[in-house]
């Protein structure tokens, strides 16, 4: 799926292809009795190739943190918004990957990827990575984790 050429990155790579997908997710502001967000297994049998790369670089989550509640003050509404379209793509994107769509999971993990920029926790390194996977023929790319890296 990927070119032989997305090997030549100077960042860390780790490919993985998925043969079955089981994988669990939480709903977003679904709680369950405890206080505890419900769990909820997805499983597909389509073959997935996933990519996983690092810049190398460590993001500080408590630095990504005060910037997104820093943004929060400054502009609640916008804010707001961004984090609620974040979660409503999260969703989209597990329902994707449980029915086997994964165009519509790339699309979502594209959207997402802006959307964290627009944010503030994207990196000039992380963006480059995500361009070069889309370029490299990924259906979709986005940061993970608190994000600075």
């Amino acid at each position: 799926m990927f070119p032989k050429r997305l090997h030549h990155f100077i960042f860390d790579l780790l490919f993985i292809e998925v043969r079955e997908i089981n994988v669990l997710r939480t709903d977003v502001g679904g709680e369950d009795h405890d206080g505890v967000p419900e769990v909820h297994e997805i499983r597909n049998r389509k073959t997935l190739h996933l990519l996983v790369a690092s810049t190398g670089h460590r993001g500080d989550t408590g630095e990504q943190v005060a910037k997104v509640r820093e943004l929060r003050k400054r502009r609640p509404g916008t804010t707001d918004r961004l984090l609620a379209r974040i979660g409503a793509l999260t969703v989209d994107g597990a329902r994707a990957l449980g029915t086997g769509d994964f165009d519509t999971l790339g699309a979502c993990m594209d959207e997402n990827h802006g959307l964290l920029q627009t944010l503030g926790v994207s990196s000039p390194e992380l963006d480059r990575l995500v361009h070069r996977a889309r370029a490299s023929g990924a259906l979709g790319a986005k940061l993970t984790g608190s994000g600075g890296g």
